[in-house]
């Protein structure tokens, strides 16, 4: 895993003035404020239409999917305290972020009076709460003891779901109007834009606040928890406090998460609460990178778009979802981030150039193997479709997968874009292998020229 980490045994960093937080955050500031307003954007010239129209997605959709991206990465930022900050595995999660969503419903049916726009504070809330109950107990133990008491918490309320039908509202769930509390702004949150901004807002707050803790000392701490709680407890500080309060943070934002949830789609079920959830911010923080902030802001976006938009073409993109997962595990073991991360040194150096032909070279038999693999799965799985009419779509086009030319296609595909990948990958590792040597090489006359000019 390529993170940088600060732990209590470096030496002691400055304090963060003012301008340093907005020095260092002013980056995160832009980015999030051009994704705030490059959509609305987009959605209003038509350009959605124009470039994403043959992919069936049009303005609408499009406010609706990225509503959900900025859910997905308030939440899997919040898991990321957890794993990538503090090296707490946890499988149940998405309760404190369910949690916070049935809190939220319930306030805007019960008509308590609090403004729309400060909603997401009422999930925050009951996610904190609930992340200090049950983090008393979780955080008393850390690695593979921690996951299964996570586990087991997050099967309890996943059961609970079911039995408190009066809170949870079984089977169907609960559902609530947004347009029933009062606001503060004159809207009434009753398009989809509206309720874009609102969540945009909410996700760039919380994303600034989860990245202004990892500067704070409990921030800190926790790192040096993560890598070694004995020396940590040495020093003078309680692991399972650390863990605790962190654990507390985590489940607040992600109640905050659970909150905009609730009020973008008015409806919360047991689904919110459940193992899959859960499984679904491991899944989003793993492929964007873990321990890396912006990691699981790229998975999230890349895991929710694929959930969205593959769900409207194919029946098993839970399955590309697994092959996803293996590819990242496989060849990118830090992230997508971690991979970005590994190459910013190299591309500072200038010697990026020697990577991209060598990484063309791999990516070509590697897009011939996924394209065999993904021409043989749907073709399999329209077999067993009984209702199927004989013909598969893949790529826009029509296959017979009654006859053997479309079988002989895609078997080839795979098979030869297999043997080419494995040499193609093998003569990239030694290209990366021979720049990162140089560049060491580099650094070390760097370091020589440095200190003999220092003497």
């Amino acid at each position: 895993m390529s993170t940088t980490t600060t732990t209590a045994f470096q030496p002691r960093q400055p304090a963060l003035t003012g301008r340093a937080i907005l020095r260092r955050s002013s980056f995160w500031i832009c980015v999030g404020l051009i994704w705030t307003l490059l959509l609305p954007f987009t959605v209003r010239t038509g350009l959605v239409e124009t470039l994403l129209g043959q992919f069936g997605i049009g303005s609408n959709f499009a406010l609706s999917l990225f509503i959900q991206v900025g859910i997905a990465v308030m939440t899997a930022l919040s898991f990321n305290m957890l794993l990538g900050h503090g090296g707490m595995l946890s499988f149940g999660h998405a309760v404190f972020s369910g949690l916070g969503g049935f809190f939220v419903i319930h306030a805007m049916n019960d008509s308590l009076y609090i403004p729309l726009e400060l909603l997401p504070l009422v999930g925050g809330v009951a996610g904190c709460f609930f992340a200090l109950l049950f983090g008393s107990i979780a955080t008393r133990r850390s690695a593979t003891a921690f996951a299964m008491i996570t586990l087991g918490l997050g099967e309890l309320m996943s059961n609970a779901a079911f039995m408190l039908e009066g809170f949870f509202g079984g089977e169907t769930g609960v559902s609530g109007d947004r347009m029933d509390p009062v606001k503060l702004l004159p809207f009434t949150y009753g398009s989809n834009l509206e309720v874009y901004y609102l969540t945009m807002f909410w996700t760039l707050v919380a994303g600034l606040l989860m990245w202004l803790q990892t500067q704070t000392p409990l921030g800190r701490m926790m790192n040096a928890v993560r890598d070694n709680a004995e020396r940590a407890q040495f020093i003078g500080y309680d692991p399972n406090r650390v863990r605790l309060y962190q654990f507390a943070l985590s489940g607040l934002f992600a109640g905050m998460a659970g909150g905009m949830f609730a009020i973008s789609q008015e409806l919360v079920n047991s689904e919110a609460v459940s193992l899959h959830q859960s499984s679904l911010l491991l899944l989003m923080v793993t492929i964007g990178g873990i321990g890396i902030f912006y990691g699981p802001i790229v998975g999230a976006m890349l895991v929710t778009v694929l959930q969205s938009v593959l769900s409207l073409h194919t029946s098993v993109w839970m399955l590309y979802f697994g092959m996803t997962f293996l590819l990242v595990v496989l060849f990118m073991p830090g992230g997508i981030a971690g991979f970005l991360n590994m190459h910013l040194p190299v591309l500072k150096a200038g010697m990026f150039g020697r990577l991209i032909k060598p990484y063309l070279l791999a990516f070509i038999p590697l897009a011939v193997l996924l394209a065999g693999s993904i021409m043989l799965t749907e073709m399999i799985y329209a077999l067993t479709d009984t209702a199927g009419s004989g013909t598969t779509g893949v790529w826009w086009i029509k296959w017979n997968q009654n006859s053997v030319m479309p079988w002989l296609i895609g078997g080839v595909l795979l098979v030869a874009g297999g043997v080419w990948f494995r040499y193609a990958y093998v003569a990239a590792q030694q290209a990366w292998n021979s720049v990162n040597t140089d560049l060491k090489a580099a650094e070390a006359l760097q370091i020589q020229a440095e200190q003999a000019g220092a003497a």
